[in-house]
């Protein structure tokens, strides 16, 4: 398909997605602290669900290792401070080298377990202020 059609389904499914994801944290959000254990791996499954049907949309296959643990460097970007994301980034662009190293695996497990604890964290933090 041309990239413009491409382009067009990743804004249309944003669109759906940000509609969901509405939905879902209004939901989450009656229950205060009470439905935190519900809303962090909603959230997650919401934010690597619209990832791969990204990585679908411009051709290529979550269910790839490589591919999976693309999905995950970019979420943990997007939850990065300044000197994560540059860290990050230079870790991407060598991407191709090391797919198979030991270094490559620990980077990569340790990349999910950022991810997870980051949204923990701020989620953490935003429903304590709902409950305040």
């Amino acid at each position: 398909a041309p990239l413009e059609v491409m382009d067009q389904m990743c804004e249309n499914l944003g669109k759906n997605r940000a509609n969901t994801a509405a939905v879902q944290g209004a939901t989450t959000g009656v229950g205060g602290l009470l439905t935190l254990a519900v809303d962090i791996p909603a959230i997650l499954g919401l934010s690597l669900k619209t990832l791969q049907d990204i990585a679908i949309s411009y051709g290529y296959d979550p269910k790839e290792k490589t591919e999976r643990m693309f999905i995950i460097k970019c979420l943990q970007l997007s939850a990065a401070d300044i000197v994560g994301k540059r860290a990050i980034i230079q870790e991407l662009s060598r991407y191709h080298q090391s797919s198979g190293s030991r270094e490559n695996m620990i980077s990569q497990i340790q990349g999910w377990r950022e991810v997870v604890y980051t949204y923990r964290d701020s989620f953490g933090w935003k429903k304590l202020f709902q409950m305040v």
